[in-house]
């Protein structure tokens, strides 16, 4: 309903997404803090495809959960930490 009221050139990308946290919360992405940032650019599709990613890899190479996380989420927190290396300097 939100894209055919109004145009959808001049929305924000947090707007365009009905199924990401912010939306789904009713958070304002104006001024707000980082917490409530990363809420807006996380959705429930992201949640559920890096849960079968986990799961995935899991059943694919017999290990547990925990290593199949760590696999899964590692190049993640790697990219996280150079970002937020860059930055901070």
């Amino acid at each position: 309903m939100n894209l055919q009221v109004t145009d959808a050139r001049f929305l924000p990308a947090e707007q365009l997404n009905p199924l990401s946290f912010g939306s789904l919360l009713g958070l304002e992405a104006k001024g707000a803090p980082i917490v409530q940032r990363i809420l807006m650019a996380l959705d429930v599709t992201v949640l559920w495809s890096t849960v079968l990613q986990i799961l995935g890899y899991q059943a694919f190479t017999g290990r547990s959960v925990g290593v199949a996380t760590a696999v899964v989420l590692g190049p993640l927190a790697v990219i996280v930490l150079i970002v937020t290396l860059f930055t901070l300097f």
